[in-house]
């Protein structure tokens, strides 16, 4: 079975339960994370650093080419396996798989903070903040990439980058792939959750209320108002 006390030693709401082995004999039949190594070649054709979303989407494209050697570096390790449920990731923050970061004092906001200072999770090992995201797809804000290029950047504006997003996605929601900013018969599949709590639709009549609306984040705007 996969280490008992290494899945144990998170604070997630199956600790210390007999459902914790149950859980871990199914996810050992899974996809997950692999394992690190301390064995090191002398030279390697590639070195990418940082095992987050995109470097492991860099050195694993690379490691398709079979004559050429890929040397994927990251400061944190292998999640445990129960890192693989998405609901349960708020309980790795502030583990060793977060580099547990605070912003700087706010003048807006994080007024029911210590310090006015809000909270920034950022993932720490393979898979980088998507250890922590609970399967989140957010694309970054076309104007930082544009930003981006105005600095120097060739190649970064957003009219560079969208076919790639576009050539990374199987959207599986024809709400969404319809509306010219997604794809599908990409490498990775997305989709929204099959399920709706209760709650759902009590917070988005309140959103109508006040003005916001309902958007998809990842194609002209990012926000509802």
């Amino acid at each position: 079975m996969a280490d008992f006390e290494t899945n144990n030693a998170y604070p997630t709401p199956f600790r210390n339960t007999p459902i914790l082995p149950l859980l871990l004999v199914s996810l050992s039949f899974q996809k997950h994370a692999p394992d690190t190594t301390t064995n090191f070649r002398n030279e390697y054709d590639y070195i990418v650093v940082g095992a987050g979303s995109a470097g492991a989407a860099v050195a694993g494209r690379l490691s398709e080419i079979e004559c050429v050697s890929v040397l994927l570096l990251e400061a944190g390790r292998s999640p445990p396996i129960i890192n693989d449920v998405p609901v349960l990731a708020r309980n790795f923050w502030f583990t060793d798989l977060d580099w547990q970061y605070k912003t700087v004092a706010q003048k807006h906001t994080g007024f029911g903070l210590v310090d006015n200072k809000v909270i920034w999770p950022s993932g720490k090992g393979l898979g980088g903040s998507s250890l922590l995201n609970g399967m989140m797809y957010v694309r970054g804000n076309r104007k930082n990439y544009d930003d981006w290029q105005k600095q120097g950047a060739k190649g970064w504006g957003y009219s560079d980058v969208f076919p790639y997003f576009l050539k990374l996605e199987d959207n599986r929601d024809p709400e969404y792939y319809n509306n010219g900013y997604h794809a599908t018969g990409g490498p990775v599949t997305f989709h929204k959750p099959r399920y709706a709590a209760e709650i759902k639709q009590p917070l988005l009549d309140t959103g109508f209320l006040l003005g916001y609306d309902v958007v998809d984040p990842n194609a002209h705007s990012q926000t509802g108002k």
